[in-house]
């Protein structure tokens, strides 16, 4: 999506990104997108689409795992579209905590201040 190229850390704007868990593909299961989230230290694009057909998601700066605590950088963001599919405000860490991203197995978490 090229809305969220400039809300990228630079050194990954020109990298190529490589699907690993579509719904439509993989079914609407935590464990598949855990077990298929990437390479431990690769980052992660999350995009969602709601019953409602509002997109939003999260960038994270490691791959999504189901997790004891929070892991992730500073350079983690949320973000959503609007329904012309046009970039809403992005929403980055505001430093008052470390709470990125958090993987458990009923849930997952990112962003909490």
């Amino acid at each position: 999506l090229p809305q969220l190229g400039p809300h990228l850390p630079s050194r990954l704007t020109q990298q190529p990104w490589c699907l690993q868990y579509s719904t439509r593909r993989d079914g609407f299961s935590l464990r598949t997108l855990y077990r298929r989230g990437g390479q431990p230290g690769s980052p992660a694009l999350l995009l969602i689409r709601d019953t409602e057909a509002q997109a939003f998601g999260a960038f994270s700066s490691s791959a999504i795992r189901c997790s004891s605590g929070f892991y992730g950088s500073g350079e983690t963001f949320l973000f959503s579209f609007s329904q012309e599919l046009k970039m809403e405000p992005v929403f980055r860490w505001t430093g008052r905590n470390d709470f990125f991203v958090k993987g458990d197995v009923d849930l997952l978490m990112v962003g909490g201040g």
